[in-house]
């Protein structure tokens, strides 16, 4: 088996993880603590998202030929990272302070951008050509149904009189922790893409 066919192996069975995470949220706490801001499962969202957004870094720092791109991935990821932890962030800070976090991390990184921008379209083009941005792409896909799919309105309807706040989260934050996995595995194969596109830059330099 490849390289690339082992990884996918693991990405297959860190599903089976995720499951396990679930059943083991909702053996250990309650239904009114269970998928909570301070659960297993959303310390587990910003665990991903950190690992996305130093996956992204490391490709920055390891390939010139993708740093401008890999930076901005790393700064968006960062934005949701900070979202992510608005709870945490309002325990000792006014609420909604994470906003003001993220627009400064929109602003520099616009700033960083916008004279790289050539820069960054040739790179982007590259990886949207990739597995990797394919594997992205899907994730967001994810991570986006996962908002529809938890929408309280439609879990009420679905289960009328009987309904049961922790199903609904369990079920949207379920869905969200596959999704920042995919973000997470999308990241590391960026990284890859990132080292080979290296070798092939200093394979043209020679």
């Amino acid at each position: 088996m490849t390289g690339v066919g082992i990884r996918y192996f693991l990405y297959l069975l860190s599903t089976y993880f995720l499951g396990e995470v679930l059943i083991l949220e909702t053996r250990l706490l309650g239904p009114a603590d269970m998928y909570s801001e301070w659960g297993i499962v959303e310390r587990l969202h910003s665990g991903m998202l950190f690992l996305a957004v130093i996956f992204a870094l490391i490709s920055a720092w390891r390939s010139p030929t993708c740093r401008e791109l890999a930076i901005c991935l790393a700064a968006m990821l960062f934005m949701l990272l900070l979202r992510e932890n608005d709870a945490t962030f309002e325990l000792f800070l006014p609420h909604g302070v994470w906003k003001y976090f993220a627009a400064v991390v929109a602003v520099a990184v616009t700033v960083y951008a916008v004279p790289r921008l050539k820069r960054i379209m040739i790179q982007a083009n590259e990886y949207v050509r990739s597995a990797a941005f394919g594997m992205f792409a899907t994730a967001v896909i994810v991570l986006a149904f996962s908002r529809f799919f938890g929408q309280t309105t439609h879990w009420k309807l679905v289960m009328g009189e009987q309904y049961m706040r922790h199903v609904k989260n369990a079920a949207e934050e379920g869905v969200e922790l596959l999704a920042l996995t995919l973000v997470a595995m999308a990241m590391l194969e960026f990284l890859f893409m990132s080292r080979s596109m290296k070798a092939v830059s200093l394979t043209g330099n020679q």
